[in-house]
């Protein structure tokens, strides 16, 4: 993604909220994978969907992943509170035919709010069926406690995270007390149950993201602290790679694939912000799976977050207790492993 905008996309922009211009300043143990055995990856995402293509490109991935008996999705949470949230995720998962997976959304009146500005969210909910009980947000489990009604059910070490969007529910967990689900604390269940997290977030080795500056107080909360294995996939490794363009005809900037809501979202994104978008959640849901080798190398150590999100990063090449990808192949050698995961 270039880092260039003329003076008119830039206000424009400006006026309608957040948006990946900001993201162009802002986002920016080895990890093994199970794949390769013949149990499925269980696994619960959170993600903030609906503002940009890459969380709708991430839900392709894994549910293509789903179909190859790679990975189990036990859970999906919303840490974005805009309404109709809920709704949308669960039309995604009706499309790729798994409308029983269960669905919570971040009770936290300091949560992120906002569909985004490309209108995806809306075609979506327009054109693709959902369940009529999810009418509203509120009709959903509250986040932290589906979160801890899941792990509790499984066994433990055997859960792996997939973050992509902001900490909030993660910080809640986090910092959650014993309940009906489980006597332990967060601290203690995300010990216990959680094999390993991967989340999209930060810029490395140092920078400011939006997942991150977004919600400040939740990130600094959550990263620093966590307590099981973490991999970090930052606004760097996907900055350049403008994936989901095989789904796009070049001549009309229009979707191949009439109603697929995933080549959809990145119509919407091309024609209302003029460039196609960078590839971030998409890294992040492939290497939860598939692992990181050969595609990236691993830097050891920890993240630092400040008061404000920004984020830094030291190095600890033998005790580091996290790790961020580091690209060793082109380009074109990652899209040519996502592309298809996105022609659904």
């Amino acid at each position: 993604m270039s880092f260039f905008f003329s003076f008119g996309t830039f206000a424009f922009l400006l006026i309608v909220g957040s948006s990946r211009a900001a993201d162009v300043h802002h986002r920016g143990p080895s990890s093994s994978s199970s794949s390769s055995s013949s149990s499925p990856i269980r696994m619960i995402v959170d993600t903030d969907i609906g503002p940009w293509p890459d969380d709708n490109g991430a839900f392709s991935i894994l549910h293509s992943f789903a179909d190859q008996g790679l990975v189990d999705l036990l859970a999906i949470v919303s840490n974005n509170r805009y309404e109709g949230a809920v709704a949308v995720i669960d039309a995604m998962n009706s499309y790729f035919n798994r409308s029983t997976i269960p669905i919570g959304i971040t009770h936290d009146p300091h949560a992120w709010h906002r569909s985004g500005v490309i209108g995806w969210p809306e075609w979506l909910l327009a054109h693709l069926p959902h369940r009529p009980h999810f009418r509203s947000n509120e009709q959903a489990e509250e986040a932290v406690s589906l979160y801890r009604r899941t792990l509790a059910a499984e066994a433990d070490h055997s859960v792996t995270l997939l973050s992509i969007g902001y900490m909030t529910n993660l910080a809640n967990l986090l910092h959650s007390k014993g309940d009906h689900h489980s006597p332990l604390n967060g601290r203690q269940l995300l010990i216990a149950k959680v094999k390993h997290m991967f989340a999209m977030a930060g810029w490395y080795p140092a920078g400011n993201e939006t997942n991150l500056i977004d919600q400040p107080a939740a990130s600094q909360a959550t990263l620093p602290h966590w307590p099981t294995p973490l991999t970090l996939v930052g606004f760097e490794a996907g900055e350049k790679i403008t994936c989901g363009m095989n789904l796009i005809d070049p001549a009309t900037n229009r979707s191949l694939h009439q109603f697929s809501p995933v080549a959809k979202a990145f119509e919407l994104y091309n024609r209302v912000i003029g460039e196609p978008d960078g590839c971030f959640d998409e890294l992040a849901a492939y290497v939860a799976v598939k692992g990181t080798r050969p595609l990236y190398e691993l830097q050891r150590g920890q993240i630092v977050v400040y008061p404000n999100g920004n984020n830094s990063w030291i190095d600890d090449h033998l005790h580091g207790p996290q790790q961020y990808v580091k690209q060793v192949v082109p380009n074109q050698a990652i899209l040519d492993v996502l592309n298809p995961l996105l022609e659904r």
